[in-house]
């Protein structure tokens, strides 16, 4: 993870001057994770009305972290 992280901190610094495009980054991740939880939700609500928990939005984002492979 070591690499990985490298990589998204040298990412940040270099659009350090430019705070709109990180903001704007940071919204639509904020947006696109969003919807994929909505849409986990919804799929576990169809697949069993039961077993619908709120708090799966809690795991969904850390299930959908990417994995560097080696």
């Amino acid at each position: 993870m070591g690499n990985y992280a490298k990589r998204m901190f040298d990412a940040v610094h270099a659009y350090r001057h430019n705070m709109g495009t990180l903001a704007a980054v940071l919204g639509i991740s904020l947006l696109v994770d969003s919807m994929n939880i909505g849409v986990m939700l919804l799929l576990a609500q169809a697949m069993n009305p039961s077993g619908a928990a709120w708090e799966m939005g809690m795991l969904v984002p850390l299930v959908l972290l990417p994995i560097p492979c080696r």
